[in-house]
């Protein structure tokens, strides 16, 4: 079974994803650069791929995931036996969450950027790993996929979800076969 590198499918997922910024004034040599190639940023908006530009730093934060975001997420998980609901893309915004947030700390040295970067990077592993523990559980329960349960799931979650089911299921058609001789 092939796997893609993580950076080629987010690359993938993100093609047509847009990073919002705040004053496009602020932007004007780097916005004529786009233009150039054929992008028109629209309504305050940028292709996710131009963040490999140094420049980009002045993103509109009411777009990010924030930390308490993250925490009640990952309380909502934690007290519920069942998975909860979350964004397809959820993952990628953390990502690039804390991408942005880097850039800015480059640029302003402010120790609570850099405080918050931990919080959010502390608090998505414990909820990627929650989830985890719920999703093989999920798994284990039934080797398909189930429609309804792959609503509450990230992209990714949704691909490793089906993986496994698939594993399993491959698994045990091979054992009951060798079982009945054949």
């Amino acid at each position: 079974m092939d796997v893609l590198p993580l950076d080629l499918l987010y690359s993938m997922l993100l093609k047509g994803e847009k990073i919002h910024f705040k004053d496009d004034k602020k932007m004007g040599a780097f916005l004529e650069d786009l233009k150039e190639i054929g992008l028109e940023p629209s309504e305050g908006s940028i292709p996710y791929f131009t963040l490999e530009d140094p420049f980009i730093t002045d993103i509109d934060q009411e777009k990010l995931v924030t930390p308490l975001q993250i925490r009640k997420k990952l309380l909502m998980e934690k007290n519920s036996k069942n998975l909860q609901k979350i964004s397809t893309y959820f993952y990628v915004k953390v990502l690039i969450t804390i991408k942005i947030l880097r850039r800015i700390y480059e640029k302003k040295k402010d120790p609570n950027i850099l405080q918050e970067i931990e919080e959010i990077k502390e608090n998505a592993m414990d909820l990627l790993r929650k989830r985890m523990q719920k999703i093989l559980e999920l798994a284990q329960l039934s080797s398909k996929p189930i429609r309804e349960l792959m609503e509450n799931m990230s992209f990714e979650e949704r691909i490793i979800y089906s993986n496994i089911c698939n594993l399993l299921s491959t698994w045990e058609r091979s054992f009951t076969s060798k079982l009945e001789g054949d």
